[in-house]
């Protein structure tokens, strides 16, 4: 008889076995409402999937606390802003969640308009990997 990778692992939720499907890894962006260059179909337009969401953070811990296990992680990616940190930590906080590790990723493609202009990309002609 065959059975499934993971089938009788036992998952907590909230300290609490549950028998229901879970996920050990969700990862989400942040959607920062800026045009994406080589993506947005006309200059400075937004893709739809890269608008703000109002309760952004709010959509994506429930979701989290819905299907990722106790053991699980959520790997968010956000734009390098206060405000939204803030809110990040805020809503981690208040759902007994942990930042076990933090990384600052910097985005090689030229920013099209930058929410502080000190942060603009620019003479990556010579840009190696």
């Amino acid at each position: 008889m065959k059975q499934k990778v993971g089938a009788s692992r036992e998952f907590f939720f909230s300290g609490k076995v549950l028998q229901k499907a879970a996920v050990d890894l969700i990862i989400a962006e942040y959607p920062d409402g800026l045009p994406v260059p080589g993506v947005s179909e006309f200059p400075g337009q937004v893709p739809n999937w890269n608008r703000h969401v109002q309760n952004f953070v709010k959509f994506t811990i429930g979701f989290c606390q819905g299907y990722l296990h106790d053991d699980g992680a959520l790997l968010l990616f956000y734009p390098d802003s206060l405000q939204i940190k803030k809110e990040v930590l805020s809503f981690l906080y208040n759902n007994n969640l942990e930042v076990k590790e933090e990384w600052t990723i910097i985005n090689s493609l030229h920013l099209t308009h930058p929410i502080h202009n000190s942060k603009r990309v620019s003479n990556l002609h010579n840009f190696n990997l």
